[in-house]
């Protein structure tokens, strides 16, 4: 996948960590062949996220890249709230 075509992405699969997090824990899910469309791969409903922030990490991504990932991501929505979006 190019990376500028991500916008037309809905569905994610791929092998790593899944994390979901709301203010008061977080559940790690270590799956092979995830997918974040239902967040279990033995699910036979869906997963509506509400409260929650999901974090699904590949496979080949570290833990020092993700943080860094996740420091830009903090840094962009921190930004959007200030602007009022």
């Amino acid at each position: 996948m190019r990376y500028d075509s991500i916008d037309s992405v809905r569905d994610f699969y791929g092998d790593g960590t899944v994390y979901v997090a709301d203010k008061n824990r977080v559940t790690v899910l270590d799956e092979n062949l995830f997918n974040v469309e239902s967040l279990h791969p033995k699910c036979d409903g869906d997963h509506w996220v509400a409260n929650e922030v999901v974090v699904a990490l590949g496979s080949d991504v570290s833990r020092k890249k993700a943080l860094e990932a996740l420091r830009l991501l903090i840094k962009r929505i921190e930004s959007e709230i200030e602007k009022g979006h």
